[in-house]
């Protein structure tokens, strides 16, 4: 379990914005590769989790494949579940 950032829920929703995940790979030293995938676009459910969920799963997803990588972007084991 993790900490995630909750305004990924709101500020598409206020800003009618597409949501956009952005995935970071190390090829070698000062080289990386970005891949973007949108997760969703406008018109938005209120107060809805969706996009939370997908952003969770593609993050997953991400680690599972590279895990080396969790260290080096995320430090969200820092937080303790309430």
């Amino acid at each position: 379990e993790s900490a995630f950032f909750a305004g990924i829920t709101k500020l598409p929703e206020v800003f009618q914005l597409p949501v956009v995940f952005i995935s970071m790979r190390k090829i070698k030293r000062g080289f990386y590769e970005l891949n973007f995938e949108k997760l969703a676009e406008p018109p938005y459910e209120k107060n809805s989790v969706r996009i939370l969920e997908q952003y969770a799963q593609k993050l997953e997803e991400f680690i599972r494949k590279y895990p080396s990588m969790w260290l080096w972007t995320h430090k969200r084991w820092k937080y303790k579940k309430e």
